[in-house]
């Protein structure tokens, strides 16, 4: 199974080392077994308080496991949380996955955001199958 994602860069974030930026998203794709469909270069001028509405629109309709960035800087905790919710984070600088923490009942909280290191799809599917995890969909 291959996982899928979307690459996400705000133009006011990276200004011209954008391209440096997406490079670094191929790279963390490649890294966890990813493959990267689309990559968005947004302006948060221009998109505003809408762009975590397009974000989730494009996950959805790209069937989207991750949504990979630079950095988490390109997101803020409203955007992370509500995104989580449909889609694992994962920062291109740090390789860390944020993802939705499952609480005690095994059911995922979306307030809570868990952090964990961005591994390869084969490792987090030995990680979730020993934990008896399913995915969030």
């Amino acid at each position: 199974m291959i996982r899928h994602a979307i690459g996400f860069l705000r133009r006011d974030v990276c200004g011209a080392s954008w391209l440096n930026d997406e490079a670094a998203i191929h790279a963390t794709s490649q890294e966890c077994d990813t493959r990267v469909s689309l990559v968005v270069l947004a302006d948060s001028a221009r998109w505003g308080d809408h762009l975590v509405n397009h974000l989730l629109t494009l996950t959805y309709g790209e069937d989207a496991d991750d949504l990979i960035v630079p950095t988490i800087d390109h997101l803020d905790t409203s955007e992370l949380r509500a995104l989580v919710k449909v889609a694992d984070v994962i920062c291109a600088d740090t390789r860390k996955r944020y993802t939705a923490a499952l609480n005690e009942d095994d059911e995922y909280d979306v307030e809570r955001v868990e952090i964990r290191d961005a591994v390869s799809l084969r490792e987090v599917a030995q990680h979730e199958t020993s934990r008896g995890w399913i995915h969030k969909r």
